[in-house]
């Protein structure tokens, strides 16, 4: 568990629940980009809890992706052409490399058909290839580095040398960092004009949730 200065605590996380982290915000972008940038209510969380209280992909989302429903929607929308629609997985694979973006296949199973039309169980690894490949599609053909900088210049000020991205990965991470500066800026504000008795009131609350979590 890692404390900050502050009030501030980090839990540490296992590697499957870093995983699933991933998976379930992978999916959710993907249900997203699907559905016209609008979740649908009842997939806000795409997961459930079983009898033995483990997360499992709800049924309908399990289907979407076996029969590349979500994979057509989601390509048909950033092109907006219903083309896309009618595609199987490999199809939607061929549609990527012809567009210069290419599946990397997992380490654990081959990236065929075959395996992307598994439901029980559905390989995960296999469907994060396609949604990282189609992730990075989106990225390709929405975001540039010239639109992030300006972005970050509406809320960074502009005193100072800052060493620019070159590139679309070295852009996105420069807009996080800045976000998360910026962020943390205002929360620190938000403090110091708190009243000294509601700082103490967060400060023992958050010394109370590290003993629970120790």
């Amino acid at each position: 568990m890692i404390v900050s200065q502050s009030f501030f605590v980090i839990r540490d996380r296992t590697d499957n629940e870093l995983l699933l982290a991933k998976q379930r915000a992978s999916i959710l972008w993907l249900i997203c980009k699907a559905n016209g940038n609008k979740v649908p209510d009842d997939l806000k969380d795409p997961y459930y809890k079983d009898h033995e209280d483990q997360d499992q992909l709800k049924p309908l989302v399990v289907h979407a992706l076996a029969s590349a429903e979500y994979y057509c929607l989601a390509l048909g929308n950033i092109y907006s052409d219903p083309n896309y629609h009618n595609l199987n997985h490999w199809g939607v694979i061929q549609a990527l490399a012809r567009k210069g973006v290419y599946v990397a296949e997992p380490s654990d199973v081959s990236l065929t058909e075959t395996v992307l039309i598994q439901t029980s169980p559905i390989r995960m690894s296999a469907h994060m290839s396609v949604i990282e490949a189609i992730m990075a599609l989106y990225l390709k053909e929405t975001i540039t580095v010239e639109r992030i900088i300006n972005a970050v210049k509406r809320f960074v000020p502009s005193g100072g040398t800052i060493e620019l991205p070159t590139d679309i990965e070295e852009a996105i991470v420069f807009w996080i960092n800045k976000v998360c500066v910026k962020m943390k800026h205002r929360i620190e504000d938000d403090m110091n004009i708190a009243t000294p008795q509601v700082q103490k009131v967060i400060r023992n609350r958050s010394e109370s949730e590290r003993e629970n979590q120790i």
